[in-house]
């Protein structure tokens, strides 16, 4: 088995389950059974801490687009900050 990160499983693309998606993003990172399960690796594999901040399941185009804007703004900020030549 290939492991890939959470936020790929949780792509449309990927071959899961709608309820395995679903449960992922709903899953609140402060449930103490979902801490014990990450931090003893009892969760199958499935998904990491990650998957406490993710909350949609895009396309993986989706994803990879959202993910170049955010950094672009970041870069920007960066930038006004001078902290970027």
């Amino acid at each position: 088995m290939h492991l890939r990160p959470t936020r790929f499983i949780l792509s449309k693309e990927f071959k899961t389950s709608d309820k395995l998606k679903n449960k992922i993003v709903s899953q609140a990172i402060t449930d103490p059974e979902y801490i014990k399960k990450v931090y003893r690796m009892e969760h199958g594999a499935t998904h990491s801490l990650a998957s406490g901040v993710i909350t949609s399941v895009p396309t993986v185009k989706e994803y990879i687009e959202n993910l170049i804007k955010e950094a672009e703004e970041i870069m920007a900020e960066f930038q006004q900050w001078g902290m970027l030549a």
